[in-house]
């Protein structure tokens, strides 16, 4: 996987790609050109080198791109479309023994959030609190949630909830997640974050 890093200095900017949970390096030069993070304004970006466990880290499954992606309706503004999607059961649970995290990302501005969830069940509530406290915070109204078919999207509690809201549930065809991409790319760049950064450490996925 090519990556671009410092040129004369390689350790340094690989350091900083490592400690971003190896994300490409077109997200560090938006946060250098930003200033966002003190310590990378002096790093070199521009040269490519290999990192090998990037490498190793990616998924095997189809590219998922924005192409196949279909809209009703134009996106103009923040919080008018978002897409869910559930990541697990994972093998070890994290944080109050948690096996599964809840991925919404917000079509216009691609802002991510992540939940954890105990069982794939509690994502409902989770989604309805969500688009409250966003509502309530500004000039926002969601139109369009957008996700797979899994039980934990199409049941009773959401579809009234977003009945009373006028809220459009969509729902992409089973085996074709990439009609969910904007979501299903954000699941898989978090997944293989993770596997980078047990790999870079030497750690089995027990850890």
């Amino acid at each position: 996987s090519r990556v671009k890093c410092a040129k004369k200095n390689t350790s340094e900017a690989l350091a900083w790609h490592r400690r971003f949970n190896h994300r490409g390096m077109s997200t560090l030069r938006k946060m250098q050109e930003n200033n966002t993070v003190k310590g990378l304004e002096d790093v070199d970006l521009e040269e490519d080198i290999d990192c090998t466990v990037c490498s190793r880290s990616k998924l095997s499954s189809k590219h998922i791109s924005k192409e196949t992606e279909v809209h009703m309706v134009e996106i103009t503004k923040p919080f008018q479309c978002i897409h869910a999607d559930i990541i697990g059961k994972l093998p070890i649970g994290g944080h109050k023994k948690c096996k599964y995290i809840l991925a919404v990302v917000d079509d216009f501005t691609n802002y991510l959030w992540l939940f954890d969830l105990q069982k794939k069940s509690d994502a409902a509530s989770r989604i309805k609190d969500l688009i409250s406290r966003v509502e309530r915070s500004g000039n926002f109204k969601l139109s369009i949630l957008k996700s797979d078919q899994g039980g934990e999207f199409v049941n009773e509690d959401l579809e009234n909830y977003c009945s009373e809201r006028g809220i459009q549930l969509r729902y992409s065809p089973a085996r074709h997640p990439e009609l969910n991409g904007a979501v299903e790319r954000q699941n898989r760049t978090i997944q293989e974050g993770i596997i980078s950064m047990l790999i870079d450490a030497k750690l089995s996925k027990w850890f």
